[in-house]
């Protein structure tokens, strides 16, 4: 203001170089000194996603908008402290953009990532197909309710409980070595793509949530191998013999004979595995389409407008027994999925997908997030 010349934000180092980064400013544009920023407690308290160890590996970022017409397009770029100790392989990149081809039109959510590992395609298998389970709790970050009472500290039925032993314990189950988990270790792994779609069934009350995982393998798999490791995985969980873990052969894969349709297809370097035929069917007809993606390093969809109605529709059959006894109270609070996120859904129906890639560019991460509008 006197006409001196000072310190301005331009010459920091952090924002030079993030600003160098990236191309031409949006409409709305936020560059962040990341090196201040993720210490900061109050970032650490309030940033929703909690991802603070993976923000601390880069020093600034910057953000552009460009709106249009039909959609809002995110261009980020995140500035590495230092590069990579362990570059990750091209051909990694490669295999996630050729998988995105596979992925059907009508799918609700696809996320395809590149050179992931063979824990972390284990899990994914493991979770979405083979053997869904809940997973441990998260820990509280709430301290315990007091709950004031008359000063009862028990009744009739207590006087059967034994005080003087420790409760009993539900033993651990060991896991056994699995002949799935052991093989895909010795599979070198390019990609993996999840797909997840929801449909009705016939009488229109319920929604069945179908998923397939493909795996884009460095050499061919073996099929009699895979069939089975998948069935062993299997087996302990569906019948105590052989019944209903039989492949039998269908258009181009294998589906199992009992009342669970799980279906494994191998196509040389690619491993297809899907609870649903017709989904399958989809996926296969996608083998001879040409891929339009350029290599990245995660490409992910989200077809709101396909899976909304049908979110509302399951979690309000979920959350209905809470519905039930919220409706005797004076002051009724919303079910968080059924009715705050069931209301956000409907506030933002003019957003129709969203999807992201993410691209390694030397020591930089370059994320393009793109908001497909219906009206």
């Amino acid at each position: 203001m006197s006409g001196k010349q000072g310190r301005t934000v331009e010459s920091e180092q952090w924002w030079a170089q993030s600003t160098a980064a990236a191309a031409k400013p949006g409409d709305l544009r936020l560059v962040l000194d990341l090196g201040k920023l993720v210490p900061n407690g109050y970032f650490r308290t309030y940033w929703v996603q909690q991802n603070i160890t993976d923000l601390s590996h880069y020093s600034a970022a910057v953000c552009d908008l460009f709106r249009s017409t039909k959609e809002y397009r995110e261009e980020r770029v995140f500035i590495r402290k230092k590069e990579a100790d362990h570059p990750a392989s091209a051909d990694g990149f490669t295999a996630a953009a050729d998988l995105a081809r596979l992925v059907p039109d009508e799918a609700g959510m696809y996320g395809a990532a590149a050179n992931p590992a063979a824990d972390s395609a284990f899990a994914l298998l493991e979770t979405k197909l083979l053997a869904p389970h809940l997973g441990s709790a998260p820990p509280a970050q709430i301290a315990p309710q007091v709950q004031l009472t008359s000063g009862e500290q028990g009744g009739a039925s207590d006087l059967e409980t034994r005080i003087d032993q420790a409760p009993a314990e539900r033993p651990a189950t060991t896991q056994t070595t699995s002949a799935l988990k052991g093989l895909l270790d010795r599979t070198p792994l390019l990609a993996s793509l999840q797909l997840q779609s929801t449909t009705r069934d016939q009488a229109g009350v319920f929604i069945r949530i179908h998923s397939a995982v493909v795996l884009a393998a460095a050499s061919d798999w073996n099929e009699s191998t895979v069939q089975s490791a998948l069935a062993d995985l299997v087996r302990p969980d569906l019948t105590a013999s052989e019944l209903g873990v039989n492949s039998q052969p269908r258009n181009g894969y294998q589906q199992l004979d009992g009342l669970w349709p799980l279906v494994a297809s191998t196509h040389g370097k690619y491993l297809l595995v899907s609870d649903d035929p017709a989904m399958t069917e989809s996926l296969l007809a996608n083998f001879n389409r040409k891929s339009t993606s350029e290599p990245a390093e995660f490409i992910a969809r989200f077809n709101h407008q396909r899976e909304r109605s049908n979110f509302v529709r399951f979690t309000g059959l979920i959350d209905r027994p809470g519905m039930i006894s919220d409706m005797q109270n004076a002051e009724r609070q919303p079910q968080f999925f059924s009715g705050n996120m069931a209301s956000l859904s409907h506030s933002l129906a003019a957003v129709s997908s969203e999807k992201i890639e993410v691209r390694e560019d030397g020591g930089k991460i370059r994320q393009s997030v793109i908001y497909e509008w219906s009206q």
